[in-house]
């Protein structure tokens, strides 16, 4: 997260369907695609984890399987066997996803454990999972 191009890179496909590309990438729209490249090209899968006040955590995913990459959004209780999907980017958005409400509350729930306790960093790694086709006008 402390890389330059992270965030651009992070915000990506967010960024293609909501076509802030310009205003977000500028002139380091090219080196922002190979810091995502990067990123998949690990055999590490980059993870990032969220907690949240119920016990829960949501996990970001890098999936980096060649010809199967994606962020994967995961909520995981340490009861479950299982964490379930709340949301894919594979090049296009699958969710649910999070509505604008639950993705406030764990951004800024400043809980330890996590990888930040920093508000605006969790809500970046989370906007991409923003399930809401229309977000309050306060979004």
């Amino acid at each position: 997260m402390n890389e330059r191009l992270f965030w651009l890179a992070h915000l990506h496909s967010w960024a293609d369907i909501t076509d802030a590309e310009e205003l977000l990438y500028g002139a380091d729209y090219e080196a922002a695609g190979a810091f995502q490249h990067r990123l998949f090209a690990q055999a590490s899968w980059p993870t990032f984890t969220i907690p949240l006040r119920t016990g829960h955590r949501i996990h970001i995913v890098y999936r980096t399987f060649e010809e199967d990459e994606g962020v994967d959004y995961l909520l995981h209780h340490p009861d479950w066997d299982l964490a379930e999907l709340l949301a894919t980017e594979e090049g296009h958005f699958m969710g649910p996803g999070l509505s604008w409400p639950e993705l406030v509350a764990a951004a800024g729930n400043a809980l330890p454990g996590g990888t930040t306790t920093a508000p605006q960093a969790r809500l970046l790694l989370l906007l991409p999972a923003l399930g809401n086709d229309a977000p309050p006008n306060d979004a």
